[in-house]
């Protein structure tokens, strides 16, 4: 008999990442665009999320599918479209929808493994952005491979949006920790799709919450009282944690307010910082930096005074929502010519755009780490996403915290946030 699997998702502003594991380690990744909720939508959200999730079954090998999934599988690839009947793979109790919202939820671990019970938070309802409709046109089409070297993967035709209603693989649990999410109000948006297509009811074995709780994991697990998990990829937040009867409780949060109101030390935060910077400096007939060149060859421009118009200009082949979220991207994409200026070319200029973004996250910080939440000397920090991965400013975030008198007793960064929500929902070794 297979053992049960699990599934974790890392939804952010620019991927989203799922990952499968069972006891013995990882099986499967997939991977697909934004599915950050409050950019996208809902209906392009939910989207993205299952494309992710497909493009990792489809590397599971066939014994995980139910006979009849596959054959329905094949139906879809010659039709397009089509819905999933499943057979259970592995065990796992089913339990009944609970009175509490799955956005929050209590990390336990105990002999028996890990299990996500969920609690109610105190963050005030928000009305979910309204559903976008997908193109049509744009359909998911998979096929077994069938004999050859990989005789148990699927072919991706064409890997844009999901074509399949329900998964054909039976998960214990799954964990979604998507961008966006900001308050009970959009895990319940989310949770009818999930459920239905997981065929789990919202609660202990599908919990939705916020990306940044991907990252609480280790505060767990390694003897912390409490401690902060930070985001700073395409956009920033900060949740803080307690640790009680050996269960990980949600205290508050900073930030995650998008990059229309803040979005503090993040990719977008540091690309708009720049392109001010350069405005600025152009505009006080300050002297060139390498700055400035690399942010106008970034954005195709020959002189500063063309930039502005570069920057707020829409590509009018795309609908409004995807046009402004590419504009977005693009700037939080210049944060990389930031860096590279900064380490490779030595520029004081970039240092110092980097420095004053990494300097207002740990400002958003800050009042999460009081003294009474959170000690710091006896807690844990945990980073992610794709700035703090940076070694120049991740120190830069840790000196602005110390230079302000936090000092966590531990320090973590984690790369792969869904990979390590995996494998502690299935309780196997890193």
């Amino acid at each position: 008999m297979l053992p049960p699997i699990h599934l974790c998702i890392d939804g952010g502003g620019t991927k989203t990442s799922c990952c499968i594991a069972s006891p013995s380690g990882i099986l499967a990744r997939g991977y697909a665009g934004t599915s950050n909720i409050a950019e996208v939508g809902l209906a392009n959200s939910v989207s993205a999320l299952k494309l992710a999730t497909e493009r990792a079954i489809a590397s599971l090998p066939k014994e995980w599918l139910a006979s009849e999934g596959w054959d329905e599988l094949e139906r879809v690839n010659e039709q397009g479209a089509g819905h999933i009947s499943r057979k259970s793979v592995g065990s796992g109790e089913e339990h009944p929808e609970p009175a509490e919202d799955a956005y929050g939820a209590v990390l336990t671990v105990s002999t028996d493994g890990v299990s996500l019970t969920p609690t109610a938070l105190s963050t005030p309802p928000r009305t979910p952005s309204p559903p976008k409709t997908p193109d049509p046109a744009d359909t998911l089409r998979l096929s077994p491979l069938g004999g050859g070297p990989h005789p148990h993967l699927w072919v991706v035709d064409r890997p844009s949006a999901p074509a399949v209603d329900r998964s054909p693989v039976r998960f214990a649990s799954v964990w979604v920790g998507l961008a966006g999410v900001d308050a009970p109000s959009d895990a319940a948006a989310l949770s009818g799709p999930l459920s239905e297509f997981f065929d789990i009811p919202p609660g202990p074995r599908l919990v939705i919450q916020n990306d940044a709780a991907l990252l609480a994991a280790p505060i767990l697990t390694n003897g912390s009282t409490g401690g902060l998990t930070v985001v700073a990829g395409t956009g920033s937040v900060c949740l803080a944690w307690a640790v009680q009867g050996g269960q990980l409780h949600y205290l508050g949060r900073r930030g995650g307010t998008g990059f229309l109101l803040g979005d503090e030390g993040s990719a977008f935060y540091i690309g708009r910082g720049a392109l001010r910077a350069v405005v600025d400096d152009f505009d006080a007939g300050a002297p060139e930096t390498p700055l400035h060149g690399m942010v106008r060859e970034r954005f195709g421009v020959k002189t500063t005074d063309g930039l502005l118009a570069k920057v707020y200009e829409l590509d009018e082949g795309k609908s409004a929502s995807v046009a402004a979220n590419q504009r977005k991207l693009a700037i939080a994409e210049l944060s990389r010519a930031v860096v590279k200026c900064a380490t490779e070319l030595g520029c004081e200029r970039a240092k110092g755009v980097l420095r004053d973004s990494a300097t207002d996250l740990a400002h958003q910080a800050l009042p999460l780490v009081d003294g009474t939440r959170i000690v710091d000397s006896r807690a844990t920090l945990c980073l992610g996403g794709g700035m703090l991965g940076l070694p120049i400013y991740r120190e830069m975030f840790l000196h602005a915290l110390e230079h302000r008198g936090v000092r966590f007793a531990r320090v973590e960064y984690i790369a792969d946030a869904a990979g390590r929500g995996a494998r502690t929902l299935a309780g196997c070794a890193e």
